[in-house]
């Protein structure tokens, strides 16, 4: 039996992620689950990607807002309707990869599930991007992947869950969480409870390393029990 971890909000940050999976030992009895945005901002989204390819039995992805978009926007470009695209992940891949790999690449990504269920022990987990929802509701793509568009039904979740169920996500860094909700700020970026410790997130603001403001990190969690990791 091995340990099941979550991580997000990788951001192309291949570096970061081989040394989380050594500073977890991480070996083929665990399984990793990354809930979204494996893509964007960073410098290495093919050396990702491949890495991620070689755990194809322990590590599933699941899909997040930079994910779809990488998608859509590598469509465009291999279907001759690319007009430019605002992050760096296109401009990228198109020096390293050829349109064949890109359109593999597109139809992982869309193959990519948007929420799962994890049983962990004993407790039940929704793994979903930015917002989970009961596993039989009828939920739209946008509020997986970017939030209900209604402000007050995310701020909602981020406060009370989803009864019977332990909520992971990404999407928001953990301080902008803290913000909105009126908590504290801490500048070393830790992996976000609700009070009632039904909804985790666990984006530590990776994505914007280069900021100059708090400790951007990887955060890792491992739900078995509930131990956090940082790089």
């Amino acid at each position: 039996m091995g340990y099941t971890y979550c991580i997000s909000d990788i951001h192309n940050d291949y570096d970061s992620f081989v040394r989380m999976l050594k500073l977890i030992q991480f070996s083929e009895k665990d399984k990793m689950y990354i809930v979204g945005d494996i893509f964007d901002r960073g410098e290495k989204p093919l050396e990702l990607y491949y890495e991620i390819l070689k755990y194809e039995k322990n590590i599933i992805c699941l899909c997040g807002n930079h994910d779809a978009w990488v998608a859509e926007h590598l469509h465009y470009y291999v279907n001759g309707r690319y007009k430019g695209y605002y992050y760096n992940t296109i401009e990228l891949l198109k020096k390293r990869i050829t349109e064949v790999d890109m359109s593999n690449l597109i139809s992982w990504i869309y193959n990519l599930d948007v929420q799962l269920t994890v049983n962990a022990s004993g407790k039940q987990f929704l793994l979903a991007h930015a917002q989970t929802s009961l596993p039989d509701a009828d939920a739209d793509l946008h509020y997986h992947l970017m939030g209900a568009k209604d402000n007050r039904d995310y701020i909602d979740f981020l406060k009370n869950g989803i009864e019977g169920y332990v909520s992971i996500i990404g999407h928001t860094p953990v301080d902008a969480i803290r913000e909105v909700l009126g908590e504290a700020s801490e500048k070393e970026n830790t992996v976000w409870y609700n009070r009632k410790k039904n909804v985790i997130c666990i984006d530590c603001a990776n994505g914007y390393r280069a900021e100059a403001f708090g400790k951007n990190r990887l955060g890792c969690i491992r739900l078995d029990d509930y131990q956090c990791f940082y790089v």
